[in-house]
């Protein structure tokens, strides 16, 4: 096996060119590996300093107490479990009904079932907006206005915001 970590052109099945070198390369296996990033919605606020990625928020230097967590896929629920798990008081939204949707439905009803056991879930809700609770500072919470489905305005206060909507290729 070689690792290659430069720009190619796919050229055939089973082929592909550098575009640094120019070297031409046949396999019978290839493996591309591009990297995914987050999805981060267009919401107001959501560049604050509190708000993280799950490529950010395992750098946190201390436990938030108060954690949100915006998804309901396995990204969001892990780190739901992990912070839960580690102390922090979590309010995990999602826009649809149930957790972990690309899962059997058993077993997603059953893992949402366990979550509401564990932590906060609330279903059908979107993130409209974060604002800082001291907007002149790093430092403090932040409050998440959230809408819900039918069209009810929720807020909610956090030291830390996840955003976990889902993962998009990297595209070079």
């Amino acid at each position: 096996m070689h690792l290659l970590q430069e720009k190619v052109t796919l050229t055939g099945h089973r082929s592909f060119r550098s575009e640094t070198t120019g070297t031409e390369v046949r396999a019978e296996q290839l493996v591309i590996a591009a990297g995914s990033r987050p999805v981060i919605p267009e919401v107001p606020g959501i560049t604050l300093p509190q708000v993280h990625t799950s490529d950010t928020v395992m750098r946190l230097e201390e436990l938030p107490e108060r954690v949100l967590i915006v998804g309901g896929g396995y990204i969001a629920c892990e780190f739901a479990a992990i912070f839960s798990g580690l102390g922090s008081s979590v309010v995990q939204v999602n826009r649809s009904q149930g957790l972990m949707r690309q899962l059997d439905e058993e077993i997603a009803q059953a893992y949402s079932a366990q979550a509401e056991k564990n932590w906060t879930v609330r279903y059908q809700r979107t993130l409209a907006s974060l604002e800082p609770h001291e907007p002149d500072s790093e430092q403090g919470g932040v409050t998440a206005h959230v809408v819900t489905s039918d069209g009810r305005a929720e807020t909610y206060d956090a030291d830390c915001v996840l955003v976990a909507t889902g993962r998009t290729p990297t595209r070079i």
